[in-house]
């Protein structure tokens, strides 16, 4: 399973990652406003978006159905499956999602966690690109939860395209972090 919340019409890594190894793989994305489908193959588009909880979102808001991971594997009939790879992209709803994966044990099945780390938050509609510390300080919590699952991190890199900011110590920084990590325990223990 394969999930990405932003896919933007790009599935040039679904489609490399299926080719390549044969992966049945499976994105999500609510914004792009096309019907789940299957794409060809192995590969399936759901018109569905990653949260920490199974809400649909009003037509004025957005008008989008959520799922936890969870939710999303149970209706995919994929309970019992083995998640090679989990890919994330969902703009900053990742601080969201990942405690509830962890919670609920999602995480023990996933082998590869890819994700676009973003430490900005929305306030009133506002980003904020340098949130307070207690923000920071969860940020870190749900990282060193995933350590303690068994995660390291095998990959790094800012994302320059994106998220770039002007600090108020007048230095250029980045808010989006790419991290690819592995799982490093056995399954079962």
């Amino acid at each position: 399973m394969r999930s990405q919340q932003k896919i933007n019409n790009d599935f040039s890594f679904d489609d490399e990652i299926s080719r390549q190894y044969g992966c049945e793989v499976h994105s999500f994305d609510p914004s792009m406003n096309q019907k789940s489908h299957k794409r060809r193959g192995k590969l399936f588009f759901h018109n569905i978006g990653m949260s920490d909880k199974n809400v649909h979102i009003p037509a004025g808001q957005k008008g989008w159905e959520m799922r936890t991971l969870g939710a999303m594997r149970q209706e995919l009939g994929h309970a019992k499956r083995h998640v090679d790879v989990l890919k994330m992209d969902i703009e900053h709803w990742e601080w969201k999602v990942l405690p509830e994966a962890i919670a609920s044990g999602f995480l023990n099945d996933v082998t590869t966690l890819d994700l676009e780390l973003h430490s900005w938050i929305i306030e009133k509609g506002t980003y904020i690109y340098e949130p307070p510390a207690e923000i920071y300080l969860g940020y870190l919590k749900t990282l060193r939860q995933l350590h303690q699952l068994g995660f390291r991190i095998f990959l790094t890199h800012k994302n320059l395209g994106s998220c770039q900011f002007k600090s108020k110590f007048g230095m250029m920084r980045t808010s989006c972090q790419e991290i690819a990590m592995v799982q490093t325990k056995e399954r079962g223990s």
